[in-house]
Parts: structure tokens; C-alpha cells; sequence
């Protein structure tokens, strides 16, 4: 029998594992995701070239280049898992407090030490908790679950990144927990929703 809290203890110590991480502390969490995007196109266009290239010489050179960029990307990835990334989104009013809701859509459900993915749009993060903490109250209001009271949740971002218009999109991500009210600034005005005030 595994309980699902066990997931959420297995996926936040995965999280704890590397901290304090000194590359992580030098270099912006955009910074590093930005690294992460330019690496991984360079690998994909290493590969194309591997794909159409002709010349022996010219292919071992390319292979050796796609190794290197594989590696950073390798390494880059290892950094990103111990990144805290942060999640707006709605109590599940029907959930037992480990799932949640997406504001938007009012149906995709994020459970707390589960790993979720959507290839088709992705899920949108923030790099900080003060950049959620803003978002809180942006959503259009034809959302579905517009109305539902929201809280901010810890996550580790999964698979593919891809940065849109200034935002964080991950193919998957893993909630981690909950960011307690107490430690919110404004809690008062964050956790409810705009009808409510």
C-alpha cells in the first residue's frame, strides 16, 4: 500500500537533495532556463546536421559538438529539478487539500507529489513567488473556476521548456506543496476571490 502522501515526501526530498546548489545561486532561474532553451535548440540542430552531413570528418566533429550540448543540457535539467517554480491555482472544493484545480479550465486537477502532463499547451509557471503572488488576481473572468478561491503552489517543472511572452511553460510539472497562507504577504487579499471582496 502506498499512500499519496508518500509521493509528495518522495517528491519533495528529490527537491531538497541538491540544496544549496552554488550554480543555482549564481546565475537567475531565467537566466539558466534561458541557457536550457539555447542549448537544446543547438542540440536539435547538431542532430539535423549529423542527419544530412556527408563528409566522415565533418560528422565526427558534429557528433563530438551534439555530445558537449547533450552534456550541458544533462547538467542544465539536473539544476532545473531542484528549481522552485510556483503555480497559481484554485482549491479543489470537492478535494480532500492535496489537489487543486487550474483556474482556467476548471477540470485538470494537480495532486500534490503526482506528476502531470500536457502536451498539447503546457502549464504555465512562475519564477518566483512574488511573480505569482501579482498573477493571483489575472485571470479573464470567463475562466472556469474564476470564482473559487486560489492559493499559490511550490512545483518542479517537467519535460520540455519553452519561454512565451515573458511566461514559463512546461510540458509537466509535479506540485510540491502548498505555500502557506502565513508566508504570503496580503494574505488577506490573495485568497479570495475578486467577487468576495
Amino acid at each position: 500500500y502506498f499512500h499519496p502522501a508518500m509521493a509528495t515526501c518522495v517528491a519533495l526530498v528529490e527537491f531538497l537533495e541538491d540544496l544549496p546548489c552554488d550554480l543555482c545561486q549564481s546565475f537567475s532561474v531565467e537566466r539558466r532556463l534561458l541557457m536550457e532553451v539555447s542549448v537544446a535548440r543547438s542540440a536539435e540542430a547538431l542532430q539535423r546536421s549529423l542527419k544530412t552531413s556527408d563528409a566522415q570528418l565533418v560528422s565526427l566533429e558534429i557528433a563530438k559538438d551534439l555530445r558537449l550540448a547533450e552534456a550541458s543540457l544533462e547538467e542544465l535539467l539536473r539544476h532545473r529539478r531542484h528549481t522552485a517554480f510556483y503555480k497559481v491555482v484554485a482549491r479543489d472544493p470537492e478535494g480532500d487539500g492535496r489537489s487543486f484545480l487550474s483556474i482556467y479550465d476548471g477540470t485538470t486537477r494537480y495532486k500534490l507529489g503526482m506528476t502531470i502532463y500536457d502536451r498539447n499547451g503546457g502549464f504555465f509557471v512562475h519564477t518566483s513567488e512574488e511573480q505569482a503572488e501579482r498573477s493571483m488576481q489575472s485571470f479573464p473572468r470567463h475562466s472556469a473556476a474564476w470564482a473559487v478561491p486560489r492559493t499559490v503552489l511550490l512545483v518542479r517543472g517537467e519535460g520540455r521548456v519553452r519561454l512565451k511572452h515573458g511566461k514559463v511553460l512546461f510540458d509537466g510539472l509535479t506540485p510540491l506543496m502548498e505555500v502557506p497562507a502565513s508566508e504570503r504577504r496580503n494574505e488577506n487579499k490573495i485568497l479570495r476571490s475578486p467577487w468576495r471582496r
